[in-house]
């Protein structure tokens, strides 16, 4: 519902195109923004469910990953859990979280963060102040 009032961009308008635009993914999607994502800001929102089982995406996103600084990108990935961050070295190349109310545990994955132990604490503190302020969230610098 947040999007929908963002056009949607057709794959075959990925070349051409400027402003707000969403897209539905479709495979091919990621290896293509490779090339032309330059200077922008790319949300993947709710990964999981889009998550790419074709190892030449998964390698595209890596890629895009890596390059998003040269390339001038920030890049949002929005899960409902640290368990849902997949491929788990999204976690790795994180500088920051947003962290909202989870019951998700972090220790599942402990392993993938390089300060587990900032990522605990603020667990902690954002869900207890989410008891009083239903979105409470923090920025957690990484």
């Amino acid at each position: 519902m947040e999007w929908t009032d963002v056009p949607i961009l057709k794959k075959e308008e990925l070349k051409n195109f400027s402003g707000r635009r969403r897209i539905i993914y479709q495979e091919g999607y990621i290896e293509k923004l490779l090339n032309i994502a330059f200077d922008t800001v790319l949300v993947f929102d709710d990964f999981k469910a889009l998550f790419i089982r074709k190892q030449s995406e998964l390698n595209a996103l890596r890629s895009l990953i890596i390059r998003r600084r040269q390339r001038k990108l920030d890049i949002f990935i929005v899960a409902h859990g640290f368990t849902e961050v997949v491929p788990s070295y999204l976690l790795t190349f994180a500088d920051k979280f947003i962290l909202f109310r989870t019951l998700d545990n972090p220790y599942r994955v402990k392993d993938r963060f390089q300060n587990y132990d900032l990522i605990e604490q603020a667990q902690k503190r954002v869900n207890q102040k989410a008891v009083e302020i239903k979105h409470y969230h923090e920025i957690i610098q990484y």
